[in-house]
């Protein structure tokens, strides 16, 4: 998945250089992808009806993991009116689509990916660098 992230990486920014697309790379493998790169990754790997479900779950993980903070700041804040912590960070986290890299990873079950999805990756990315 790595790869295919690297991929759409490289579509998004075709006039960058390789190394400045694998710093971005290790960026976003380090911290979180938003709803826009993981969901062309699923729809890429998955067929329409598995994809689907698929975003939807990935969806939910997001919303799960980012409810709490968001709960505080619908009530306002237990801190004396104060905005909590890592509440405007949830709400655009949501907005976003954002999932840190290696949860995605984990939803996704990158380790299903079998033999002629990577087959068909190396072919692409091969055609991409020309």
């Amino acid at each position: 998945m790595c790869d295919l992230l690297r991929v759409h990486l490289k579509g998004k920014n075709p006039l960058k250089s390789v190394e400045a697309v694998r710093t971005q790379l290790i960026a976003k493998m380090d911290n979180d992808v938003v709803e826009e790169e993981w969901s062309d990754i699923v729809k890429y790997m998955y067929a329409p009806e598995d994809s689907g479900a698929l975003v939807s779950m990935i969806r939910e993980v997001i919303r799960q993991t980012n409810e709490p903070e968001m709960i505080e700041l619908k009530k306002g804040g237990a801190h004396r009116g104060r905005v909590p912590p890592g509440a405007h960070k949830a709400e655009t986290a949501l907005k976003q689509g954002r999932i840190a890299f290696k949860t995605f990873l984990k939803v996704s079950g990158e380790d299903n990916l079998d033999k002629h999805h990577i087959e068909i990756f190396f072919v692409i990315s091969f055609l991409l660098l020309f």
